[in-house]
């Protein structure tokens, strides 16, 4: 299939069905504006619930909708590739189809509940748990309807590294690494630590959802910690090593099968970066999208991983390979 015939349809999912279920649930709602007296609820919470202007309701689903069906496009747009789709794609594909149809028919419920005012709202949210369950199945249906994704990888799939010159017994080291940009790592750092500072104040004000902010920044800090990837090929093998410590991985010369130079995009190929354990038993050490070492080890697994210069680091751990020490 052709890149834009695939993305055409891949964009009737991502875009035109949930700006059309947007823009029909917003005219929905602004037909009840104009009856519908006072302040309504706008927010429940365990601290009690807070009111707001109707029109709240229908502004909430326009941006909400619009935001991830342009950004959501706008991804795919990218990484899209001519061919079947990955699985990861699909994913992408439906996923606003999901958000827009659970969050229109929740904001059509809970507002139309209130059109007699907020004391007449009784139990809206059947309607909202029957929006959820309508968004999974059109979501499945879409899933059906879209492109067969292309079958999962089992083996290595990038072209075999051509072996450096070597000479037998020659010291032989390669030493790599790959970050994120500085400027992301400040900015996620900054974010990360204001998150973990109202958390810490919710629960000195003594509101319980801190308890929950603070463990998750701390989780988001450890995980941004892992984004500083450093690689080590020598005669002892193949050793890839987060900055602080995790994740580590070690593969002994004698447990590499096959050396190759695969490109990778962190959408197409594992819906994300980081760490990612795929289908076919592949283990991807991706911190940006590239050129990776693809190595197949003999017990049937293959570790990816996105470096500078993957080239040469494949054609030096080949070399190695071939050369083992007696």
């Amino acid at each position: 299939m052709s890149r834009n015939a695939l993305l055409f349809r891949l964009f009737i999912s991502s875009a035109f069905v949930p700006l059309v279920v947007g823009a029909i649930g917003i005219a929905i709602m602004l037909s009840w504006l104009p009856g519908i007296p006072g302040s309504v609820i706008v927010h429940w919470g365990l601290d009690g619930n807070r009111q707001g202007e109707a029109w709240f309701y229908p502004l909430a689903v326009g941006i909400i909708v619009v935001a991830i069906s342009a950004l959501i496009s706008g991804l795919l747009a990218r990484a899209v590739h001519p061919g079947a789709p990955s699985v990861y794609e699909i994913v992408l594909a439906v996923v606003p189809l999901w958000i827009s149809i659970f969050i229109t028919g929740s904001a059509v419920v809970l507002l139309g509940a209130q059109r007699n005012g907020p004391s007449e709202i009784g139990h809206p949210w059947v309607g909202a748990l029957a929006s959820l369950g309508i968004a999974a199945a059109a979501s499945g249906g879409a899933w059906l309807l879209l492109p067969r994704p292309k079958a999962v990888v089992k083996t290595a799939e990038g072209p075999e590294a051509k072996p450096l010159p070597i000479e037998p017994g020659q010291r032989t080291v390669w030493m790599g690494q790959v970050s994120i940009r500085p400027g992301v790592t400040v900015l996620a750092t900054v974010l990360i630590s204001l998150l973990l500072v109202f958390g810490i104040f919710t629960i000195v004000e003594g509101r319980p959802f801190g308890w929950v902010i603070v463990p998750l920044s701390i989780v988001l800090g450890f995980g941004l910690s892992t984004f500083d990837i450093h690689m080590t090929i020598d005669r002892r093998g193949l050793v890839v090593r987060g900055a602080i410590g995790v994740p580590t991985i070690r593969i002994p010369l004698d447990d590499v099968a096959r050396v190759g130079v695969v490109t990778v995009n962190g959408l197409v190929d594992t819906g994300g970066y980081g760490t990612r354990f795929t289908p076919g038993r592949r283990t991807i050490v991706m911190i940006r999208s590239g050129d990776a070492i693809e190595v197949l080890r003999k017990s049937g697994r293959t570790l990816v991983v996105t470096i500078d210069d993957a080239q040469g680091a494949a054609g030096v751990l080949a070399a190695l390979v071939a050369q083992p020490v007696k």
